[in-house]
């Protein structure tokens, strides 16, 4: 099964937790007029997103026309997940002033959040434009042409951060996902590997494990994907394909109980997913619980209807 979108959402979301580390404003002395301002960069400074839109906010009441303003109100706005607000602020921002490279990454996360993957590109490449040096610059590229589809131009945008700053874990494994959905596993397997390999100290990020094992599992190796799925279900306990896949695993060694335990869990994580409950209602048929195949085999048909192939998802 190819990675589904809500896995490059986590990709993208956990680059785009990485690409704005900076703030938004210089600091320097406050001036009388701007005090509000200079106190709301502060709290930026502590991540105290809510009193820092507090008095950007109240600065803008007496200073509406204020790039900077506007900015750094755009900027907390994005730290809050406000995609939408944070845009707006960004456009009122550039009525006043042009934006700098970093805003307009920013700009552009708020794009990819939305799903506005062709926004996205186009700002991306225009900071890039401004500070071709930024690597998370380039790997925010990277993902934002993977959520295109357009995976080899993807691949080279993730390249392009490698090369800038080496050994990054998300890079490497935005790789590895693009050649997995080019269906090039063999290379898919070997990017996961180095990923995998750059985190071997403390490892943290589920995904090249979770990765690796399920190009594993389309190369019918299951007693190879094994420790990769279950380090992956150790790292990211609450991600549902993740366990799916370890439970997939497990079926095809025929450890059926061990399978059932996980299809479970995924069910638990992820119910509305028509699938799972087809998966699990065959593992109970196998084990002889009759009634439980059959209210799985329900859900299955309540979620998809009885007409539906059981790799279909409920929307």
């Amino acid at each position: 099964m190819c990675p589904s979108s809500s896995l490059r959402r986590r990709a993208l979301a956990s680059a785009a937790a990485l690409l704005i580390g900076v703030s938004p404003l210089s600091s320097g002395p406050p001036q009388i007029d701007d005090l509000f301002l200079s106190r709301a960069e502060e709290q930026v400074r502590r991540q105290n997103w809510r009193e820092a839109e507090a008095l950007t906010r109240r600065f803008l009441q007496t200073s509406a026309d204020s790039g900077d303003g506007h900015a750094l109100l755009g900027f907390i706005l994005f730290k809050q997940q406000r995609s939408k607000e944070s845009m707006a602020e960004y456009v009122e921002a550039a009525k006043y002033r042009d934006l700098t490279a970093s805003e307009l990454k920013t700009f552009a996360l708020d794009c990819a959040e939305l799903h506005l993957f062709t926004d996205a590109d186009k700002w991306l490449n225009r900071s890039l434009e401004m500070n071709p040096e930024d690597s998370k610059g380039w790997e925010a590229l990277g993902h934002t042409k993977f959520d295109e589809q357009r995976y080899e131009e993807a691949i080279k945008a993730f390249q392009h951060s490698l090369a800038l700053a080496p050994r990054v874990v998300s890079a490497e494994t935005g790789i590895a996902l693009s050649y997995e959905l080019l269906s090039r596993l063999e290379d898919a397997k070997a990017a996961y590997k180095t990923a995998i390999g750059w985190e071997a100290q403390k490892p943290h990020d589920p995904t090249p494990f979770h990765g690796l094992g399920r190009v594993l599992l389309k190369q019918n190796r299951p007693g190879e994907a094994l420790p990769y799925l279950r380090q992956a279900v150790e790292l990211g306990p609450d991600v549902a394909q993740a366990h799916e896949e370890l439970g997939k695993a497990y079926s095809s060694l025929n450890q059926l109980a061990a399978a059932q335990k996980e299809i479970e869990r995924a069910v638990e994580l992820a119910p509305k997913v028509a699938r799972l409950h087809f998966m699990l209602g065959q593992l109970y048929r196998k084990a002889g619980l009759s009634e439980k195949a059959k209210a799985e085999l329900a859900s299955y048909a309540a979620l998809v209807g009885t007409s539906s192939t059981p790799d279909v998802d409920a929307k």
